[in-house]
């Protein structure tokens, strides 16, 4: 029992305030989930497209069906194993960023498929380009330091799942694989540049984080069919005879 409405398994209840109250049998097990409705209605607005659901997010009692709750609940008991290891006390644990993600994107996906109209939750109408998008900017912003896919996913406000599915859906390839082709295009569009020219290839790879030369000369090579070492050789060789590179540039889409 929840706010004097009949739990039944698999059902969801939305609710905010302290005003609250549950009972429960003997053999039953209740799960309460505390989270930030602002961060909620911010995941919701990413999966439609743009905007907040507001005041169609309405509390009481949530049916997604066995099927449905059933999953939901086989999501809420992972991500509760995976935080046993980040205990704050009193019965409470500390869940990982990606786990939190993760969860709130599937809550938010629940809400939305109860909350607006069966045109509104078609999945077609799910604009995945403000989630790449978000993703794309804290790519640009990273610097040197290549951010992580839970620092992607906390970016665009979707879990794992549904950023593998926007990058996808965008640009071909699931998110971390377009990142490192976004950098390894950056590093080469600094081992082509005609103005300043770098002193050497490790100055490249260190600069965009790229800790392994190595590995970041097999991917380099993987991607544009020659090594770095031979992409500047070309412009150092076509700067001491006056003309500017002819080896073409290359842009992640």
């Amino acid at each position: 029992m929840y706010n004097g409405l009949l739990a039944e398994p698999g059902d969801l209840f939305l609710w905010s305030g302290g005003d609250a109250y549950a009972a429960r049998g003997a053999d039953r097990v209740g799960l309460g989930v505390g989270l930030r409705r602002s961060r909620l209605n911010d995941t919701i607005g990413a999966l439609l497209g743009g905007g907040r659901m507001g005041s169609t997010l309405e509390e009481g009692r949530i049916r997604p069906g066995a099927q449905a709750g059933n999953a939901m609940h086989r999501q809420l008991a992972a991500g509760i194993r995976r935080s046993l290891d980040a205990p704050l006390g009193n019965g409470c644990f500390r869940m990982p960023p990606s786990v939190a993600n993760g969860l709130m994107s599937d809550l938010a996906f629940c809400l939305v498929a109860h909350a607006v109209s069966a045109r509104e939750r078609d999945p077609g109408r799910i604009n995945a380009r403000p989630v790449v998008r978000a993703a794309q900017d804290a790519m640009a912003a990273s610097g040197c330091v290549q951010p992580s896919l839970s620092d992607l996913c906390a970016a665009a406000g979707v879990g794992q799942t549904w950023l593998h599915k926007c990058f996808v859906e965008i640009c071909g390839v699931p998110p971390m694989a377009y990142l490192r082709a976004r950098r390894l295009s950056t590093a080469r569009d600094r081992l082509l540049d005609p103005e300043t020219p770098p002193a050497s290839v490790k100055d490249v790879s260190l600069s965009l984080g790229f800790i392994n030369s190595g590995r970041f000369a097999a991917d380099y090579r993987g991607l544009f069919g020659e090594t770095p070492s031979m992409t500047l050789a070309k412009r150092m060789q076509a700067k001491r005879h006056g003309f500017g590179s002819s080896t073409s540039r290359s842009e992640p889409h």
